[in-house]
């Protein structure tokens, strides 16, 4: 699919400048695996988090087993 509109985009380029949704890099960046850890937010921002992981969880169960 992103080589198709990547295509499509070059054929219509004399006409029309686009630049499509849908390329290889989104579909690459799409499928690509990504990991974050908060090690780091303390050290370098001062974060430090709300709620803890527990009440967090909690919180976030109780929202979502809401009415409406």
């Amino acid at each position: 699919m992103g080589c198709l509109s990547e295509f499509v985009a070059w054929l219509i380029r004399p006409l029309y400048t686009c630049r499509p949704k849908m390329s290889r890099f989104a579909v690459t960046y799409t499928c690509t695996d990504y990991t974050f850890t908060p090690d780091k937010a303390p050290r370098d921002f001062g974060f430090s988090p709300r709620y803890s992981r527990e009440e967090a969880f909690e919180r976030t169960i109780t929202y979502f087993k809401k009415p409406g």
